[in-house]
């Protein structure tokens, strides 16, 4: 039996049961037309469900190892992003270096998923200012947890460069594997959109607008 003939034969028997409702008509009426509407709303692009954007759509909204790199990128002076140094410049100014020359953030590198000497640990993002000797290391989480001991090794093993230690986190929290006494500075992903929208300009490139509105969808508390 199709589905249409066992709703007709429900419906037959809901009838038996109670009459049809005054205004019955009308209300099918109203139904067609809201179909219509949802129908035209739909073909005009206004009526939308799903991922609110493309990295959401390929499943990428959580991705800690791309979201590291789509950052990175944006944090480089010379990508082909449109931001130039604004970005890494409010991210310098949000962690405390409010006194560093052009130059000196313009020259940076920005390394993404960065062994130790001894190869035993990654650092996910390490920005390097080479004429002020300044070095931020970003430990970046999204939904996964520390590894054992993991920011005390990334602190130990980069102790020669005196980084800023930076714990990026969806809530902004303190690391759970540091050793006491490593000062760690706790920074949420909101935060970062927050510093994106400061610095926004027409010059953004459509990747870093998507990067930016998928960080501020999906990367903080309030949203999946």
């Amino acid at each position: 039996m199709t589905s249409e003939r066992v709703f007709a034969s429900i419906l037959d028997e809901w009838l038996t049961i109670a009459p049809r409702p005054a205004g019955a008509d009308e209300w099918e009426a109203r139904f067609d037309e809201m179909a219509s509407e949802q129908a035209h709303l739909r073909a005009e692009g206004n009526w939308r469900t799903g991922g609110r954007t493309l990295l959401h759509a390929l499943g990428l909204q959580h991705d800690e190892v791309r979201l590291c790199a789509g950052l990175a990128w944006l944090l480089t002076p010379d990508g082909w992003h449109g931001l130039g140094t604004t970005l890494l410049r409010a991210l310098l100014d949000e962690l405390g270096f409010t006194a560093l020359e052009e130059a000196d953030v313009a020259g940076a590198s920005v390394v993404t998923e960065e062994w130790s000497t001894d190869n035993t640990t990654r650092a996910d993002i390490v920005v390097r200012l080479p004429q002020s000797a300044t070095t931020v290391l970003v430990e970046a989480k999204v939904w996964a947890g520390e590894q054992p001991n993991q920011c005390q090794r990334l602190a130990e093993l980069w102790a020669s460069e005196s980084p800023t230690l930076v714990f990026l986190t969806r809530t902004g929290s303190q690391p759970l594997t540091a050793r006491e006494g490593d000062h760690w500075i706790p920074l949420a992903w909101a935060s970062v959109a927050r510093l994106m929208h400061q610095v926004d300009a027409p010059s953004w490139s459509p990747g870093a607008r998507e990067l930016r509105e998928t960080i501020e969808v999906y990367g903080g508390t309030a949203h999946g």
